[in-house]
């Protein structure tokens, strides 16, 4: 993800697990409102428009291996 700060990461990665704004703020110690304020910024900085967009995309990166070499 481009330019995320750790929290905004933090967020992603747990609604890409199937999260609720509601359990991702327990969880990460935020109010829903910043989680929702979260989630709405990866979804423009992505130019996606869903959860299930943002949960792919988490995947993917998680699961490409290491370029050897860089």
């Amino acid at each position: 993800m481009a330019r995320a700060d750790p929290s905004e990461l933090g967020v992603v990665r747990l609604i890409a697990h199937g999260a609720t704004n509601r359990q991702a703020a327990e969880r990460l110690f935020l109010s829903p409102h910043k989680v929702n304020t979260h989630v709405r910024h990866a979804f423009e900085k992505l130019g996606i428009r869903s959860r299930v967009q943002l949960a792919r995309l988490y995947m993917r990166e998680v699961d490409q291996p290491a370029e050897v070499g860089s």
